[in-house]
């Protein structure tokens, strides 16, 4: 028996505009697999955090994170710019295009 697929959560974040990352998308089973597989396609790392999905999932698409996610939010947030900062100049124009 294969494990049901779980949920995933896109959250956008742009710091020039933005304070707070704000949902983007919400997906669960199969949607959840597409948008992991439209991240992958993109170069976006995906990062898996279950409990933090589940509580961001309840969340309308636009609606700013809540201040309680704030700081497993900033931990991904680190996480993926430590990411990127070790991918070199090919992989980013390959991440962003």
């Amino acid at each position: 028996m294969r494990k049901p697929p779980g949920t995933a959560v896109a959250l956008g974040y742009d710091g020039d505009n933005y304070l707070i990352p704000t949902v983007l998308a919400v997906g669960e089973g199969d949607l959840a697999i597409r948008l992991a597989e439209i991240a992958a396609e993109h170069g976006v790392p995906i990062r898996s955090d279950p409990a933090l999905a589940a509580v961001l999932a309840r969340l309308p698409m636009g609606t700013a994170i809540p201040r309680e996610t704030w700081a497993a939010v900033a931990r991904i947030i680190a996480y993926l710019h430590e990411v990127e900062s070790t991918l070199t100049e090919e992989e980013m124009a390959r991440a962003t295009k």
